[in-house]
């Protein structure tokens, strides 16, 4: 009779071989698991991406390459003791045990059970690698990004996950998404994190791979009206609006050609740019490419030509759009405005718009959240203010508590003493809002500042035009609304 040990395989005959095999088996009957759920899960996560193409393979691949190596050094040592090489234990133990019934039955169990083992932890890993992909566990896990977690709950892009626009797909983005993660944790548990967190525009991805899977520059046409509230700080809180008509711009169906603001991210053309300082607020040499081919190059001004260069960047969205999730509001004055169009402040109790900003701006509520203890303070703060600057203007109780409310609520969402963060320090580059306000903060006039200059094939000097017009028409600069055209107080009303 033949015994059973006959039909071992040589995989068994000494413990290199036997791990080897252990993760082969395991980390391919992982990977079918992964494949099974990847067809019957919606969706894509890049988590279980690089799980699929890079992790478990590769522990399939060592397995293989370990088995052969086993095999090699077992044969080398056996070939070297000759007719006295003692025999393999391992394999002895195998034939003593397959030919005993009840230890048969053992090992039947313990191979099912292995299988069961590896299917439950699959799918416990599936279930651990979707929470990671939750904008919950990005944002929550980890104390420090309350901030960022605060803006992106009440931001349009809150039904976006995290990892679509900070890793987005394939499995080398995740891995190295995840490989900076523990850069991160380190610094959290050894208390080094950056306080404020820095915004890293070098770490991301570029915009043709996240931003664009949802938004087309090809279809970025024609321009469109944009209102800009504001009130004045004076006793009736004047509404001041501006009207502008923006050039968006994109492809134009017509003559086929890209305009316009979204030019500058046209599949066309190519903007490449010098950074000359970590904030990428001053820029150096700006180059200019259009099928394959320089076809403009901007020197810096004189004063910066001397500074070293960090690195180039080819331009993409978020080099304007560089708070296009985690907005936050400019300073006091913004969040007023905002809140005053928004119905949030009546703008019938007089100087509430002065005194709304005064109140925002004390140090002395820093810290102070939406709770029952912030309203309190933030109730007192605007009855002291009024009382000290205008004794005359004695607001209804009512109105001093929902204006509380809303002062309270605007003070959570921008300021977070912990985390060094207050008004203005998270800075949007939309447009030219800081200019005389931040010198390093000027949005587009980064680049169009008038002093960047090239030389043309004439020979003349060409400056980068610093010109409002080029991106927007203004339509009404600081009017009433109540004095508007029917038309635009259609588009400017609550």
């Amino acid at each position: 009779m033949t015994s059973p040990y006959q039909f071992l395989p040589r995989l068994w005959s000494n413990w290199i071989t036997l791990l080897g095999a252990i993760l082969t088996t395991c980390s391919g009957l992982a990977i079918v698991l992964v494949i099974a759920i990847e067809l019957v899960s919606s969706g894509t996560n890049p988590y279980a991406g690089g799980l699929l193409l890079l992790a478990l393979p590769f522990l399939f691949a060592t397995g293989l390459l370990i088995i052969p190596l086993g095999l090699y050094i077992d044969r080398r040592a056996r070939a070297k003791l000759g007719a006295a090489a003692p025999p393999n234990l391992m394999i002895e133990a195998l034939r003593t045990a397959v030919n005993q019934r009840s230890t048969r039955r053992l090992m039947l169990f313990f191979a099912v059970a292995t299988v069961v083992n590896v299917v439950l932890f699959g799918a416990a890993g599936q279930r651990t690698v979707h929470r990671m992909d939750t904008a919950q566990f990005c944002g929550t896990t980890c104390h420090v990004m309350q901030p960022e977690w605060a803006s992106y709950s009440s931001s349009q892009h809150s039904r976006v996950a995290c990892v679509q626009c900070h890793i987005g797909p394939g499995a080398s983005w995740a891995v190295k998404a995840k490989i900076n993660g523990l850069k991160q944790v380190w610094g959290v548990l050894a208390g080094t994190y950056d306080r404020p967190i820095p915004t890293p525009v070098e770490h991301l991805r570029p915009s043709r791979d996240t931003c664009e899977e949802c938004h087309w520059p090809e279809k970025f046409t024609g321009s469109k009206l944009v209102v800009l509230p504001h009130f004045m700080p004076d006793k009736t809180n004047t509404p001041a609006y501006n009207v502008l008509r923006l050039r968006v711009g994109g492809r134009d169906p017509k003559t086929q050609k890209y305009e316009g603001i979204h030019w500058h991210v046209s599949v066309a053309t190519e903007v490449r740019y010098e950074v000359l300082d970590p904030a990428r607020s001053k820029v150096g040499r700006i180059t200019v490419v259009e099928g394959g081919k320089v076809v403009s190059e901007y020197l810096p001004p004189a004063k910066d030509r001397g500074l070293p260069v960090l690195s180039q960047r080819t331009m993409d969205c978020v080099d304007c759009h560089n708070r296009p999730t985690h907005v936050f509001d400019e300073n006091a004055n913004a969040a007023v405005d905002r809140a005053m169009f928004a119905g949030q402040l009546d703008p019938t109790v007089p100087y509430l718009v002065k005194v709304a900003r005064a109140v925002l701006e004390r140090p002395d509520l820093a810290g102070a959240g939406s709770d029952a203890a912030a309203l309190g303070r933030f109730r007192t703060a605007l009855a002291e203010t009024f009382q000290t600057t205008y004794p005359e203007v004695k607001p209804a109780p009512e109105v001093l508590d929902q204006a509380a409310r809303t002062l309270a609520e605007l003070y959570e969402h921008n300021v977070y003493p912990k985390m060094n963060v207050s008004w203005g320090t998270y800075r949007s580059r939309l447009g030219h809002k800081h200019d005389g306000e931040k010198a390093e903060e000027v949005g587009c006039f980064r680049c169009h500042d008038g002093e960047h200059e090239k030389i043309t094939p004439s020979g003349k000097k060409q400056t980068l035009s610093h010109s409002c017009e080029l991106c927007h028409e203004t339509i009404v600069a600081g009017e009433d609304p109540s004095s508007l055209d029917p038309e635009l107080k259609q588009l400017v009303r609550r």
